[in-house]
Parts: structure tokens; sequence; C-alpha cells
């Protein structure tokens, strides 16, 4: 499963987490976001990424993890993430409504996006859906 690789668990507290954390921010809409300095590289089956790592938290609740890491990765990301999907419905696809990912899916209850970026990053995010989320903030 897509969680073991991991780092943070999603709805976890912000103390179970706290170690290693700059805080960053709260946003207009209460959630806290931070930068993880304890991951500095995601060790994925046949690669390690380096990676800048990001949490996002809503009433002390971990909504997000967002890895920004190298475009160079985007094509191994893409086949990672395929590599889950348990039916047609569970890959990844372009979001063509307008959302804030290139690229997105669900797979066991977990959102997961794909987002070019202008510095020839790109982020892999791994979030609650809204659905699921207190108040169905964004993150």
């Amino acid at each position: 499963m897509l969680e073991d690789y991991i780092s943070h668990k999603l709805k976890s507290s912000l103390e179970e987490n706290n170690v290693g954390l700059i805080y960053l921010t709260t946003f207009l809409n209460g959630v806290k976001y931070y930068r993880s300095h304890k991951t500095s590289e995601l060790y994925l089956p046949s690669k390690t990424l380096q990676v800048e790592t990001y949490l996002s938290f809503y009433e002390n609740e971990l909504l997000a993890v967002t890895y920004n890491t190298s475009q160079n990765n985007l094509n191994y990301l893409i086949e990672f993430i395929n590599s889950f999907a348990g039916s047609e419905d569970e890959f990844l696809f372009e979001d063509v409504l307008g959302g804030n990912s290139d690229l997105f899916c669900i797979q066991n209850d977990i959102a997961i996006h794909l987002n070019n970026r202008t510095n020839s990053t790109i982020d892999f995010k791994i979030t609650i859906p809204i659905n699921q989320r207190k108040n169905k903030v964004f993150v």
C-alpha cells in the first residue's frame, strides 16, 4: 500500500509529528503549515527521492503531507502511484475540473495529487479526501 512509504500518518496529531518541524504560517482557514527537517529523503522501491517535506494540520490533525521533488521524478511517481490502483478509478488522471492538481486520484481513502511547479519541481501530495476533513477545509 502507498501509505507504507509515507513517513507521516494522516490524521495523526501535531504532537506525534513535532520532531524536526519548523512552523511556517497559519492560513485564513486555520490550516497550519510546517516544514519537516526530519524527512529529506523518500524511500520508494528501487529509488530514493530527495525531497522537501511539508505538513498541513487543521485542529491538531494531519491533513496533508507534501513532498517537493525534482521534475525528473514525475514519470517514476506516476508509475509508482498507479501500481497501487485496484481498479481503473484509482489510476491518476488529469484534473480537468480546475482543481489544484495536474494529476489526481483517490486510493484507499487517500487523495493523491501531483502538481507541476514553476521551478522545475513537482509536489507529490497525500491528503485526507475533502469529504472526510473537519469543516471540509482546503490544504
